[in-house]
């Protein structure tokens, strides 16, 4: 075996150990207690709202920017004093997976830090 298989193998197993150690940390604690809950309500039910919104109305009537009311008729009163990504993004999942589901989303977040941490560890 060369040098630089054996690197490879040992660069292998390092981002294997990473993965695992990452997921028993994420799913062990949901499973040990499953009562626990991992979020603030009131940021879900906000992001979930303007998701829902963002496909009520459009990306581009809402200019972008999260509503947070869930009854209206027509875009108004739209967020502006905090960065709208984890909204846009929900809005986006809702739009290509056509899903609602809270868990969905927060699983996707889960796969980002996961590929977030891999992307760290590499550079």
């Amino acid at each position: 075996m060369t040098m630089n298989m054996a690197r490879l193998l040992n660069y292998r197993n390092c981002i294997i150990i990473l993965s695992v150690f990452f997921i028993v940390i994420t799913v062990l604690p949901k499973l040990s207690f499953p009562d626990l809950n991992h979020g603030d309500e009131y940021s879900d039910a906000s992001t979930l709202v303007s998701g829902k919104n963002f496909i009520k109305f459009g990306f581009m009537r809402c200019r972008f920017l999260p509503i947070f009311e869930p009854h209206l008729e027509k875009p108004s009163d739209a967020y502006t004093h905090a960065p709208p990504l984890s909204d846009i993004m929900n809005g986006l999942l809702r739009l290509i997976f056509r899903t609602d589901s809270l868990r969905f989303f927060r699983g996707v977040s889960l796969l980002f830090s996961l590929f977030n941490l891999l992307v760290w560890y590499t550079y």
